[in-house]
Parts: structure tokens; C-alpha cells; sequence
């Protein structure tokens, strides 16, 4: 059994995935997974026949290579029932893996054993991840120091494998809120109720945008997304079709041009809609759908963007702005530096976006700091240009994050032109002082600012290394105080020139 433990680590390990928190994105690995587990099943069903008891993972055994029946030898289970329950909801979330998996139906590419999915991890405990959420909680109150922080938000994330993918999503975005100070806190309220909290706002946010975006009748959508339906079922009783016939074909066209950025004739409009609501109410209905379809997610595609904050620093992704509606790319800037490009993400675990970082590859604290330097030093330049910036409730310019990537350290920024709807005198703005009548040619205040920027950073470079240089001589010479150290000699000589 231990062997077959130490296989299922390392198969997760080699997969990048820590604690056990998901499954494997490679098919391969899912169906070795699925072999292994089926095979430590067999073994603890043994186990188990010969006492095995879960809350003792320590067993002696006498020694056959002795004579003496007094010599023993223990033998330690590596795995406690925690560990096995959160094996045993990966193993669930095989079914919803393989292509058309879930509650649209299609081949399972797995050997899963049936009885091996009804095992009961309702039983996970959630005590424990509680109590480390209540010391995390306390900790932010209190503001401990940051390591003593560091390592309750690791526990508490380890503890992550006890939820399904969704449910591991809504704990992220909660305690990002939460680390942004954006997050109510509840009295009486657990941890598993603020995952329940944020899940139910996600899907009313979504329902909302769907019957928004088509016109169609939102109780219809309700009714059916509240039952059990799958490919077969959907349309029983005519209901599916029912649904569709409310659909706002005006709004519908609209919304398909726009996502899919290509007009769409009248005969495969009722296609694509019909497409579109199935994968909805699927995605819906499969509780163990990790991650919502993009073109699903069209809160994300209709609403603003969401930056990223690190005190009063706004960092936004071009992955997100590129969506807005009224947005024009203007260009992009890459930052090299000679410092390493550090892997540390233990170390961006307490900003509560450590997904979203890595994903634009910030992967470590240092690597976020020179990212943020070169966007302050952007923003500060396109001031000094009088150029605008964008604010939620104002048009203007965004320099969005694209990557950041090995190579020292590269960051790639790009600027955008953001026009809020209804503010027509930003883009009279645009159009005569960034580029000409909306063509992707560069007003002269834009190409400047390369030029300035770059002067600005070995201003600033030039500036640091005589700061060095001058610390390095006062503490080399004999008999030398640097009377600014001390707040009373600063004092004293305050206006004397030396």
C-alpha cells in the first residue's frame, strides 16, 4: 500500500500538482491515476479485512527472519484517511475529465470502478481547514509577521484537496478578496460558508449575464438548470425548446458577433444558440467542472476589468482589457533588467492573487517588485506626457501586464486606449493626440514615451549608483560620520554646508 502511495505522489508531483488539490491536466497521467487508485482500493479492502483501522497507522509485526517471536518490527501507513477521501474525490472528477465527460454525456477514456465513485468524501473533515482559516483571520487582525502569516495561508491551501476544483476556485477568490480587504466578514460564518457565499453570487452573476446577453425568460433557464439533466433529458417534455423559443434573437446576433468576431447569418444563429445554452445548463449541472468555459464566463467578456492590487498599485492583465468593447492597442514595451529570475512562489502566497501571478509568470516576490517598479515608472512617464489614465470611472490609458518571463527578468507591458461608453470627448482625445482617426499610427506623444522612459530609468540608475558609491566611501573612510544616520546631528546641521 505505502508503495503504492509513494507512486501516486510522485505521479501528482511530476504533474505540478501540490497536496493532491486537483488532478493532472495529461489524460495519460489521469489514467494512471486511476489504475493506481483502483489498485490500493483492492489492498485496503484486504486491509481492512484483517483490521486495518484508520485512526492507527502504526502496526507491529513479528519479525520471520528471527527466531526470537519477541522481535518485532512496525510498519507505518503513510497515508491517513484525510489524504485517501481527497484521492478519492479526484478519482470522482475522472468521470467529468474525458471529452464530453459530465452531464453532457460521452465515453469516459478511463477504467473507473463504479462502487469507487460512490465512496461517501462527504465525510472530509472541514474542522481542520477551519481552524487554520480562523488562525489566518486572526493573524491579518493582529498583523503578525509576515513568515508566521505565510505559513497558516500554506496550511490552509494544503487543506484545499478536501474541495472539489469549483469550490477550490471560490476559496481563492474569497481569500484574495479577503487579503485585499475587500471581504465581509460574518459572524458564525466557516469557512465552507464563505466558499457557499461566493459560489452563489458567481452563479447568479452568470444566469444574470446569460439573461442579459439573449433576452430570454430567466425563470425557464432557472426550472431547467434545477433539475438533473444531461444530453438526453434536456429536451424533455419540450422544455428545452420552450427555453430557446424566448431567446431575443436581436440580442442573441449581438452578442454571438461580438464574442466570436464574425457577423453570423440567420440560419446558424439558432445553432449557435442552442450550442451556447447546452454548454451553460451542462457546465451548470457538473459540479465537477473545474473551471468555467471562457465564452461562458461572459460576466468576465461584459464588465470591467479586474486589476490585480498591491496597496494603491493597480496592476491589469491584457488578457482582460484586450475584451473591453471600446479598447484600441497602442503598443508594447518590454523591461529587461540583470537580476535572476527568481522561483519562489512560497513566497507571493500572502498576496491572495498567487494564480493570477502565475499565470502572467510572476513567480516569486522579487520578480513582482521589478514588475511593479516598471509600471510606476510607466505611468509616471505617460503623466508627465499629459497623457490620461484609465480609472474605473474615467477613460484613459492602461498599460496592462501581458508576461513576464526568464531571460533576467522580461516584462512585456502593453498600452491600451480605454473609452468608457458615452464619453465621446475621450475619443475626440484619442483620435488627434495617441493615433490618427482611430488608424494604429502613433501620435508623437506616444513615441516619445520609449524614449523618455528609458532616460528616466538610467536617470535614476546613475542617481543609485552614486548613492552607493558615496555610502561606500563615508564607510571606508576613517574618522567619517554620515551625520544624516542620526535624526539629532541632522538636526544640528540642518541648512550647513559640509
Amino acid at each position: 500500500m505505502n508503495e503504492l502511495v509513494a507512486d501516486i505522489t510522485e505521479l501528482f508531483v511530476n504533474a505540478d500538482v501540490q497536496n493532491f488539490d486537483k488532478l493532472p491536466e495529461d489524460i495519460a497521467a489521469c489514467a494512471k491515476f486511476a489504475d493506481l487508485f483502483k489498485a490500493f482500493n483492492q489492498h485496503l479492502e484486504a486491509a481492512k479485512v484483517q483490521g486495518l483501522d484508520w485512526n492507527e497507522l502504526v502496526y507491529s509485526f513479528g519479525d520471520a527472519s528471527s527466531s526470537d517471536s519477541d522481535v518485532t518490527h512496525d510498519v507505518t501507513l503513510t497515508i491517513d484517511e484525510q489524504t485517501y477521501l481527497a484521492l478519492a474525490l479526484r478519482y470522482k472528477e475522472l468521470v467529468g475529465k474525458g471529452d464530453g465527460g459530465g452531464a453532457g454525456g460521452g465515453d469516459v477514456p478511463f477504467d473507473i470502478s463504479g462502487y469507487l465513485t460512490e465512496i461517501d468524501t462527504g465525510r472530509i473533515d472541514a474542522d481542520y481547514m477551519n481552524s487554520r482559516f480562523d488562525k489566518f483571520l486572526k493573524q491579518l487582525n493582529q498583523h503578525q509577521d509576515q513568515a508566521s502569516i505565510e505559513l497558516t495561508l500554506n496550511e490552509l491551501h494544503r487543506s484545499f484537496s478536501s474541495l472539489t476544483q469549483g469550490e477550490q476556485r471560490y476559496a481563492k477568490l474569497f481569500l484574495h478578496d479577503l487579503q485585499r480587504g475587500d471581504a465581509e466578514i460574518i459572524e458564525g460564518h466557516s469557512f465552507r460558508d464563505y466558499i457557499n457565499d461566493y459560489k452563489g453570487n458567481a452563479e447568479n452573476a452568470r444566469l444574470n449575464a446569460v439573461v442579459n446577453a439573449l433576452g430570454l425568460d430567466r425563470n425557464l433557464l432557472v426550472i431547467l438548470m434545477g433539475d438533473n439533466v444531461n444530453e438526453k433529458n434536456i429536451n424533455n417534455f419540450g422544455r428545452f425548446d420552450a427555453l430557446k423559443e424566448t431567446v431575443d434573437r436581436t440580442k442573441a446576433k449581438t452578442y454571438f458577433e461580438k464574442l466570436d468576431g464574425v457577423a453570423i447569418p440567420p440560419f446558424k444563429l439558432n445553432i449557435r444558440i442552442d450550442k451556447f445554452l447546452k454548454q451553460f445548463v451542462f457546465a451548470h449541472a457538473d459540479e465537477l467542472l473545474a473551471d468555467i468555459p471562457a465564452e461562458l464566463d461572459i460576466d468576465a467578456t461584459m464588465l470591467s476589468p479586474k486589476p490585480l492590487v498591491f496597496g494603491s498599485t493597480k496592476l491589469y492583465q491584457a488578457s482582460q482589457v484586450s475584451r473591453l468593447e471600446n479598447v484600441q492597442e497602442l503598443g508594447s514595451i518590454t523591461f529587461k533588467t540583470d537580476r535572476p529570475y527568481e522561483n519562489n512562489p512560497a513566497s507571493l502566497f500572502t498576496t491572495g492573487c498567487y494564480t493570477e501571478l502565475k499565470a502572467l509568470g510572476i513567480v516569486s516576490s522579487s520578480v513582482l517588485d521589478l514588475t511593479l517598479i516598471a509600471l510606476l515608472e510607466l505611468e509616471q512617464v505617460t503623466r508627465e506626457l499629459e497623457l490620461p489614465l484609465y480609472q474605473e470611472e474615467k477613460s484613459g490609458i492602461v498599460w496592462a501586464l501581458r508576461e513576464t518571463r526568464e531571460g533576467s527578468v522580461l516584462n512585456e507591458f502593453v498600452g491600451y486606449a480605454v473609452q468608457l461608453a458615452g464619453d465621446e470627448s475621450f475619443r475626440t482625445y484619442i483620435e488627434s493626440g495617441i493615433y490618427d482617426l482611430g488608424k494604429m499610427a502613433f501620435g508623437a506623444a506616444f513615441i516619445s514615451l520609449p524614449q523618455r522612459l528609458s532616460e528616466k530609468l538610467k536617470e535614476k540608475r546613475q542617481k543609485a549608483k552614486q548613492i552607493t558609491a558615496e555610502k561606500e566611501q563615508i564607510e571606508t573612510s576613517p574618522n567619517v560620520v554620515d551625520f544624516r544616520a542620526s535624526k539629532l546631528l541632522t538636526k544640528k546641521w540642518k541648512g550647513t554646508k559640509h
